[in-house]
């Protein structure tokens, strides 16, 4: 069995992550692969999205949050962030996305 894929993440990280989750929206795949991976981004940014909105509206305030996620999930992931990244404006969010792109290509490895 595949071990999940677990990441470590501060409640701005998660914001970030959320923001770069809205270029979902202007991809039009064309490819089964590409559909695949749109399919499998909009169930991670359901979870990423219940993530956040339980956190803030928690009263315990702790650094970093984990989340874990499948293999291919945390591929694809990777694959999406990689491809949006230069349509990112650049300052934290961006820095975000490409640090969590780079800790999943590690753990994928």
């Amino acid at each position: 069995m595949i071990p999940l894929i677990e990441l470590k993440l501060s409640y701005n990280q998660l914001k970030a992550l959320n923001a770069g989750l809205l270029f979902l929206s202007i991809m039009k795949p064309k490819k089964d692969i590409d559909k695949c991976m749109v399919s499998t981004i909009y169930k991670i940014s359901i979870k990423l999205e219940k993530k956040e909105l339980t956190l803030k509206h928690s009263y315990t305030i702790k650094k970093t949050y984990s989340i874990k996620l499948e293999f291919f999930e945390a591929y694809f992931l990777e694959m999406f962030f990689r491809s949006i990244n230069n349509l990112m404006p650049f300052g934290y969010d961006r820095s975000v996305v490409e640090n969590i792109s780079n800790q999943l290509n590690q753990k994928l490895a």
